[in-house]
């Protein structure tokens, strides 16, 4: 299922002067996870879908007193992830949480 936002995301990927954050926004039951997984998946060599409805631990630790530094390495931590690595995204789900 290709949609017009994929190319906007390849846009987004092969942009090399960001390193800018992507949000889509968008109604609710529109596909925007499943395209957003499906980019992941295909243009990445790793990819990590954290989901903050299910990871109500995570979105404590942006609730507390950490600075970023602390908060950041803790989050690669406790994903088992590095999303510093060379081709390796993470996308964040209903973050609205």
């Amino acid at each position: 299922m290709k949609r017009k936002i994929y190319n906007q995301l390849l846009e987004w990927k092969n942009n090399k002067t960001s390193i800018k954050p992507m949000i889509v926004l968008g109604v609710r039951q529109c596909g925007k996870t499943y395209i957003i997984e499906e980019f992941c998946k295909n243009e990445f060599k790793k990819y990590y879908t954290l989901n903050l409805l299910q990871r109500t631990d995570i979105v404590d630790l942006y609730s507390g007193r950490k600075n970023s530094l602390e908060k950041y390495n803790l989050l690669k931590t406790m994903i088992n992830f590095d999303f510093d690595e060379e081709d390796s995204i993470l996308f964040i789900d209903e973050i609205q949480e």
